[in-house]
């Protein structure tokens, strides 16, 4: 099964290193998407995700992986500083 992981960034060097990384490091089935603003409206629970990063203006990595390369990718997300939404949602920029 995939799993769709997105991560929140503070500074846009950090998700391009992030990016950087997930892909030098091949993760099977990974498909990496770097975007500095959410502009696209998608459905599902990642949509709330979308809302609170694009909200905030920050840097988004969103990675869909196959479910058992999924603890690789977010290892990799958090060596970056991948923000807490849940932690800073209310919080605002």
């Amino acid at each position: 099964m995939t799993e769709i992981i997105i991560a929140v960034f503070d500074r846009a060097s950090a998700a391009d290193a992030a990016s950087r990384d997930l892909e030098a490091a091949r993760i099977p089935s990974a498909m990496v998407e770097r975007e500095i603003r959410s502009s696209r409206a998608r459905g599902g629970s990642a949509s709330g995700w979308h809302r609170s990063a694009s909200a905030w203006q920050r840097p988004l990595v969103t990675v869909a992986v196959d479910e058992m390369h999924a603890p690789a990718v977010t290892g990799i997300l958090k060596q970056y500083g991948a923000v807490n939404i849940e932690e800073r949602n209310g919080q605002g920029p």
